[in-house]
């Protein structure tokens, strides 16, 4: 889904998240780091996505049942999930990070 989204390999950043592209992020103080374009780490809880899912609420609103947390979106069962809703998703939060829009 990230490869389809952003036209790249995903690619491991560090040891538990896998992503796709990379943007550079400023921090309040004013360091800048590199950080994949949509990213997903599996993890115990849930299954994390990190994406720009801020601006594109109305789409979240259709993939199911999720929780939200800073940049992130938790989806416990990928099961609750309409995928096609979570491609699109994931497809525009792509978007949105590459034109910074």
């Amino acid at each position: 889904m990230l490869e389809k989204a952003t036209g790249d390999t995903a690619a491991m950043w560090g040891p538990a998240i896998v992503g796709c592209g990379s943007y550079t992020t400023r921090y309040a103080d004013g360091r800048e780091a590199s950080w994949p374009t949509v990213a997903f780490s599996p993890r115990k809880s849930a299954f994390v996505l990190y994406l720009a899912w801020r601006k594109h609420t109305d789409l979240l609103e259709k993939i199911g049942t999720h929780k939200t947390a800073g940049g992130c979106l938790h989806i416990k069962s990928l099961q609750e999930i309409d995928v096609e809703a979570l491609q699109r998703l994931i497809t525009t939060a792509a978007r949105t990070r590459a034109t910074g829009n």
